[in-house]
């Protein structure tokens, strides 16, 4: 009996023992869970953002387009601004929750009552926002509307301003500038509306004061304004600042933090000293864009920036239509809302980036394929372009043909003079004369309908060639080099006056051909044997293509394929890259 009652003693002792064995555990569990609760608390607390970082909203180029209501003959809002401006709302009140909002210009896209009845109801939508908003005054807003009326709308004194905020003792200093004033420093005006974009004497003074007080106050500064401040001097009609120079060093001298900007389409971020520079695509298009083509482009984009002391961070919100979306160089599938960070992947110097997909031929192995696409008894040539499924040639002697199928189908001898250069828009040829530095403007039936001589800003004693003739975007380039150095200058032409709007220098000898792809300049040097590829937004060049021929002179894109134009041949041939 004492055996069995020790035996249950021991097993009552086991049992015991047990139990404290797991509270023991569970003690020391809890320590060491508290431990690294601890840890991880003290991880979020570093990593999460500063209470110094200033939160913006941003919209740019809304360009909101309105229905008229049959009834009652008002315009309103139509779906594609409202539901993109709704959602921005919304995730700016319920998510982000910014210090303030910035609408970055063109917040219209009509004239007359549309403009006016549109630009209001589209503020009073924006008056739903929780945090304050303040307007910049865009190109389409002086295309409708005098200044002193949009002051009127705004409630504004001024259409250039400042506004400082501070978060936890950190000071930030916002400045909106005016864009919109001729170089003559008088307003832009409905009558008299200016893209390109420029700063008045009296506002560069205003200016340069706001800067240097910020700087003694130790303020972190942030300019928005709507045209692009690109230190380019190309492309005038795009909205490229002529100041844009002088603007970068003024911004780099008072350590300005960003710049954000709209205006041309473009989406790209480039450091220039302390200062990043954003420009950012368009919130909506009117609804005469609403082809296949742009709805990747424009499809509801705002945008949230953060700032904070060491980082300043541009995330954009999208949405899509088709199932494909650019997310830097790769195609991914996708449909509706997405985010995409706007880093210095998009550089400006690589074109359209998000806008459309470079061209295949901008890179990549080549592939010859010579193909003789002419008649055999063609004389010299010098100048090729495509239109309307025919292809057009022009020849040294002045001589014109239209051709199809290796058929002549029409020709004009001894037209323009020394021709070099060919090209077209909608509805008219253009031809270069060398010898006259003469374009001519023909139409189908190769009539002259006009001349236009363009006078040359280079010393009259260079030794010079006008030889490449190129039509983009309503401009007309032209190419002439100088024979006795490698180096080309690439200009632009008012053709309706014959003036040149500004010129570029290409270090490539014997440029001979242009012709615009994909927002592409593509020159051909004969010379040199080379295809050379120019983005004329930062004025990249890269050579395409080393070629085994000389003396190229014409060049052309069809379907993607390069096609070249060979001096004393009589063949056409065909590069193609994949």
């Amino acid at each position: 009996m004492k055996e069995k009652k020790e035996k249950t003693t021991t097993k009552k002792k086991t049992k015991k023992q047990n139990k404290k064995i797991p509270t023991k555990f569970l003690l020391f569990a809890l320590i060491i869970s508290s431990v690294f609760s601890g840890y991880q608390f003290w991880l979020w607390q570093k990593n999460k953002p500063a209470k110094t970082t200033l939160k913006i909203g941003f919209i740019t180029d809304a360009h909101f387009n309105a229905e008229r209501n049959k009834k009652t003959k008002k315009w309103k809002l139509d779906w594609r601004s409202r539901e993109a401006m709704e959602r921005f709302i919304q995730k700016m009140n319920d998510e982000f929750k910014p210090d303030l909002v910035v609408e970055n210009g063109d917040l219209i896209d009509g004239k007359d009552k549309r403009a006016l009845q549109t630009w209001q109801e589209a503020d009073q939508m924006m008056k739903k926002l929780k945090a304050p908003y303040f307007h910049v005054l865009g190109n389409h807003e002086t295309n409708s509307f005098t200044k002193q009326k949009w002051l009127q709308l705004t409630g504004y004194d001024k259409t250039y301003y400042f506004k400082d905020f501070s978060k936890n003792g950190v000071g930030y200093r916002i400045i909106v500038l005016d864009g919109n004033s001729w170089p003559d420093d008088s307003d832009a005006t409905p009558e008299r509306h200016y893209y390109p974009g420029h700063i008045d004497q009296k506002q560069w003074r205003w200016l340069e004061k706001t800067l240097q007080e910020a700087n003694e106050q130790n303020k972190n500064i942030l300019v928005f304004i709507h045209q692009p401040p690109l230190s380019t001097d190309f492309f005038p009609n795009w909205g490229v600042f002529p100041q844009g120079e002088a603007l970068h060093k003024l911004f780099s001298k008072h350590k300005v933090r960003a710049v954000f900007s709209g205006h041309i389409e473009n989406l790209c971020h480039v450091v220039d000293g302390p200062t990043h520079y954003f420009v950012l695509q368009g919130f909506w298009k009117g609804k005469g864009y609403l082809k296949e083509q742009y709805r990747f482009k424009d499809a509801g984009a705002f945008y949230y920036i953060t700032v904070d002391k060491d980082k300043v961070s541009v995330v954009m919100e999208r949405r899509v239509f088709n199932d494909k979306v650019k997310k830097g160089n790769h195609l991914d599938k996708l449909k509706g809302w997405f985010k995409l960070p706007v880093t210095e992947e998009y550089n400006c110097q690589d074109g359209q980036q998000l806008l459309d997909p470079l061209p295949p031929e901008f890179g990549g192995p080549p592939l010859d394929l010579p193909v003789n696409l002419l008649p055999s008894d063609l004389p010299e040539l010098s100048g090729l372009t495509f239109w309307n499924g025919f292809t057009y040639l022009v020849g040294d002697d002045g001589a014109l043909y239209q051709i199809k199928d290796k058929q002549i189908i029409r020709q004009k001898q001894f037209l323009v003079p020394d021709a070099e250069g060919l090209t077209h828009d909608k509805k008219y040829l253009y031809v270069l004369s060398e010898l006259q530095n003469t374009i001519y403007q023909l139409d189908k039936d190769f009539n002259i309908i006009h001349k236009q001589k363009i006078q040359i800003p280079l010393p009259q004693d260079v030794n010079l060639g006008a030889e490449g003739l190129a039509y983009y975007k309503d401009n007309l380039f032209f190419v002439v080099y100088q024979k006795e150095i490698s180096q080309a200058n690439v200009f632009l032409i008012n053709f309706s006056t014959g003036k040149i709007v500004s010129k570029r220098k290409i270090p490539h000898s014997d440029l001979a051909g242009a012709t615009f792809h994909k927002g592409i300049l593509y020159l051909v040097s004969g010379r040199e044997g080379k295809v050379i590829g120019v983005n004329p937004l930062g004025w990249q060049e890269r050579v395409i293509e080393e070629l085994n021929d000389h003396n190229i002179e014409g060049i052309d894109i069809l379907a993607d394929k390069i096609y070249l134009v060979k001096d004393n041949e009589e063949d056409l041939k065909k590069k193609q890259r994949k």
